[in-house]
């Protein structure tokens, strides 16, 4: 037996451009706002963002400034990443 989800009412206000955004995400995917919101919710409220092991290592680094590259302007960063 299925059961059906029970829902609450929640009015917040937001500005009108992130309205117009929301309403024209949920036109292109052919859904109801109430569902394009529910599922933005969910994806930010039951997944976990424990940064893993190297994403912790490199923050230490960046806090203790070791490991640093530094650029001159963004070209060079740009060669740096591709090297």
């Amino acid at each position: 037996m299925e059961t059906k989800t029970r829902y609450s009412r929640l009015t917040i206000d937001i500005p009108n451009e992130d309205h117009r955004q929301l309403k024209s995400m949920a036109a292109m995917l052919g859904k109801p706002m109430r569902e394009v919101v529910c599922d933005l919710l969910h994806s930010n409220l039951y997944t976990p963002s424990i940064p893993n092991e190297e994403t912790l290592q490199a923050m230490e680094n960046v806090e203790n400034g070791k490991e640093l590259v530094v650029c001159n302007d963004i070209e060079d960063m740009f060669h740096k990443l591709r090297a």
